[in-house]
């Protein structure tokens, strides 16, 4: 179930970034977002195919994702791109929390002696 969560937050997140591409006004500010939705599809695409999908399969964008478009076209697309930063923060911030779970689960000798937040 956790990976079919994972692949509505890829495509939410793939599609939300190309809306603000596609309004976008300075030009490298939009190939950005652009360049941010197709790793965004990419993603989805490989957890698609992880979990025997194809990308026909996909689930289209999510009703939380159309509503932020439309709370956007009021409130501007920073409001869109606040809910797109929170999200990718709670990723990190859950994928920060599994990789150090994942190195208590080694031996102490060959155990990391920093925490993954100190890298960054």
């Amino acid at each position: 179930m956790l990976e079919l969560k994972n692949i509505q937050t890829e495509v939410d997140a793939a599609h939300l970034y190309g809306v603000l591409a596609d309004s976008e006004k300075d030009q490298a500010i939009a190939d950005i977002f652009r360049e941010m939705s197709g790793i965004e599809d990419g993603h989805a695409k490989a957890f698609a195919k992880k979990n025997g999908l194809t990308p026909e399969q996909l689930p289209s964008p999510s009703w939380r994702a159309r509503t932020l478009v439309r709370i956007g076209k009021i409130m501007g697309n920073d409001y869109i791109l606040g809910a797109l930063m929170d999200t990718e923060k709670s990723l990190s911030v859950a994928l920060v929390k599994a990789r150090e779970h994942m190195s208590k689960q080694l031996p102490s000798a060959i155990r990391p002696t920093f925490k993954f937040y100190e890298i960054y």
